[in-house]
């Protein structure tokens, strides 16, 4: 079953906090997540790690992880951190799927592969899949990246809808064994902070589909069932991101497959990357904590390359020949300005008005800072730093020009940066 956003269902779990062991609920999702309302006179858990149940009209459901929100007047409200459509699954353990799907809103634009062709006398011929690409990303895991379209006739009005679209599948190639949940969503989470991390774009999942493949002893064939699967997304739609380091597809096409290796492979390096994207992943943070982010950014990749030892002072100044690219009349002071920001920020520390960044500064500070920091994980996931060095020239320039050509709003403070 396909569930729509912001639709409520009606349905019961079985629970056994209720006197007949199932109780009546009504369930909805929006990109806020997944909830579920029911009313009783007992009181029931905080939470539950696996409920069952069934949708009317819809057959069976599993959530996983149900948390109380709310109670009022003997009606409690749960937050839930995955449904799954189409069975009942018992435990945990039982949660194993051969392969997995979804939609990604923006992803075909960074690709930007054709969806259909035009020939000589003007008709359409399409291709299913103009693209597809297969990596084997880690033993035994093969991810697809692939292009589609979706036609629609509507012959009543002589019209003909076609649209693209790209989707992602991962797969198993251990039928027997699988990916256990856990797996999957941390994979999931961890590919598309991968795509945004490698093109400073914004993305959205959308039809997430877990398939359990299983083989027919008589015939030898294998039978797919479906499940969709629904959690909370980013609710922030997809954007491009100005003034960061950035690749697009084709760039990158040829390194793209050791990319996701390594970038599986270094564990190390993924609190390093959440701080790294702290404005493609938390837009509404502020300057202080975006320029905080970007800052402890740096700091920690450089005590991944470099070891622990030398102070903050130290380990930003070791990129200085970057910040010339962008500041480069004033990168001493900029450096300062730096360490006297976060120390304001961090322990209430001023050492004058004039050494801190204003709301204008933080900005293209923080961009500073993430773009260096990006540049070195990049390069030790396996970027060839002569790409990189050009790449961020060129952002750099971008910086430079955006900075210049709003110098009006930064009018009567201090000239850093002077351009």
């Amino acid at each position: 079953m396909n569930l729509k956003e912001n639709t409520n269902y009606i349905g019961k779990i079985n629970l056994n906090d209720a006197p007949s062991g199932e109780i009546d609920i009504f369930l909805y999702f929006s990109d806020k997540g997944v909830f579920f309302d029911f009313h009783t006179n007992s009181i029931p858990n905080v939470s539950y790690g696996i409920l069952t149940g069934t949708l009317s009209g819809y057959g069976d459901f599993t959530l996983i992880n149900s948390f109380q929100k709310s109670s009022h007047n003997s009606t409690y409200k749960y937050k839930v951190d995955y449904l799954i459509t189409g069975r009942k699954f018992q435990s945990k353990e039982s949660l194993v799927f051969n392969r997995y799907s979804f939609d990604l809103l923006g992803l075909s634009e960074w690709i930007g592969k054709n969806f259909w062709e035009f020939n000589s006398n003007k008709s359409l011929k399409f291709e299913e899949n103009l693209y597809n690409q297969d990596i084997a990303i880690t033993e035994g895991v093969v991810l697809k990246i692939l292009n589609n379209c979706k036609i629609n006739n509507n012959y009543r009005n002589y019209k003909l809808n076609i649209e693209g679209y790209s989707f992602i599948e991962v797969i198993s190639l251990n039928k027997e064994k699988g990916f256990g949940l856990d797996f999957t969503f941390n994979f999931f989470d961890n590919l598309i902070k991968f795509f945004s991390f490698i093109s400073a774009r914004k993305y959205k999942a959308n039809n997430i589909v877990c398939v359990i493949e299983n083989p027919n002893k008589s015939d030898k064939n294998i039978y797919s069932r479906n499940h969709y699967v629904y959690r909370e997304i980013n609710d922030v739609e997809y954007a491009y991101l100005f003034g960061e380091l950035s690749f697009q597809f084709d760039e990158i096409n040829s390194i793209l497959e050791n990319l996701l290796i390594q970038w599986n492979k270094k564990n190390e390096l993924l609190n390093l990357i959440d701080l790294n994207l702290t404005f493609c992943l938390n837009k509404n943070s502020s300057r202080n904590s975006h320029f905080l982010n970007a800052f402890s950014c740096l700091e920690g990749v450089d005590k991944h390359l470099n070891g622990m030892k030398g102070n903050a002072w130290k380990r930003i100044n070791r990129y200085k020949s970057y910040i010339e690219e962008i500041y480069p009349n004033t990168s001493a002071v900029f450096i300062d300005n730096c360490i006297n920001t976060r120390n304001f920020f961090a322990h209430g520390k001023k050492k004058g008005e004039e050494y801190i960044f204003n709301n204008f500064e933080l900005l293209y500070a923080s961009k500073t800072l993430i773009n260096i920091s990006r540049l070195l994980i990049l390069q030790e996931l396996g970027v060839p730093k002569y790409l990189l060095d050009s790449k961020f020239k060129s952002v750099a320039t971008d910086l430079k020009d955006y900075m210049s050509s709003n110098k009006w709003f930064n009018e009567g403070l201090i000239e850093i940066p002077k351009i």
